[in-house]
């Protein structure tokens, strides 16, 4: 996939997404007919009301009608996720638009830093942590999400690595048969996923699965090495305060 389709994708991915979220808040009868194909493919005959859900939620920002990518992984992406919005749980799917963006405002504000005289920043002279250009603009993909869930211990580590690497493992109707439920488990605890990214990973599948399967699993060891550093680090400083303690009282 070239950069521009990929561009292309993320455009239409976000005003989907976007107009979504409110859509399946506002409209019972849009969510039960997304989430009614959940697992299945656009051609699949549960998916034949959905197509007038999707496209009504494929609007540029002046409200002119857009068009989705050919080809079936592409299609079955913004299909997909589209299920997977309508099929959350009802507390993370009224509360999870405030609950995203703050996410993404958070983590934005954490990786930018304040220009120098001649408007480099921070970021930009200091060393790689290893980011990703995504990870450093608050967006996370499939890997990274699930290991904010195991640090905030929603998710447990051992099973959720296990089912990623199972996903990876997977073909197109694999994943879409599969993702579902992994998704429904990490909404239930209100762990944020980025749905436009989930989109561009998913609409890369069909032919750059090893190297969507890569950046997830890396994404997920990453950030999970990060926290267990820094749970570690926590550690000998509690150790340290406590012996500190410890002398003043002798």
């Amino acid at each position: 996939m070239s950069t521009r389709e990929r561009g292309e994708i993320s455009f239409l991915a976000d005003r989907m997404v976007t107009l979504l979220q409110e859509r399946i808040v506002t409209s019972p009868g849009d969510r039960s007919v997304l989430r009614r194909m959940v697992g299945h493919p656009p051609t699949h005959p549960t998916a034949r009301p959905a197509h007038g859900v999707v496209y009504s939620c494929l609007r540029g920002p002046h409200g002119e009608p857009l068009d989705l990518p050919e080809g079936l992984a592409e299609e079955w992406a913004f299909y997909g996720v589209a299920a997977l919005l309508a099929a959350q749980p009802r507390t993370a799917r009224d509360e999870g638009t405030a609950d995203e963006h703050a996410a993404a405002d958070s983590e934005e504000s954490e990786g930018q830093s304040e220009p120098s005289a001649d408007g480099a920043t921070n970021e930009d002279s200091g060393p790689d942590d290893g980011q990703t250009p995504r990870e450093k603009n608050g967006r996370l993909n499939l890997g990274a999400s699930l290991a904010r869930g195991v640090r905030t211990g929603d998710l447990k580590a051992d099973t959720t690595e296990s089912r990623l690497h199972r996903l990876c493992r997977l073909d197109l109707a694999g994943i879409h048969k599969r993702l579902p439920a992994l998704v429904r488990q990490a909404r239930t605890r209100q762990v944020p996923v980025d749905w436009v990214v989930l989109i561009e990973d998913l609409a890369r599948w069909g032919g750059e699965r090893d190297m969507v399967a890569k950046e997830w699993l890396q994404s997920y060891h990453r950030t999970r090495n990060r926290d267990l550093h820094e749970e570690e680090k926590q550690k000998r400083q509690e150790g340290g305060d406590t012996a500190s303690g410890d002398d003043e009282e002798q």
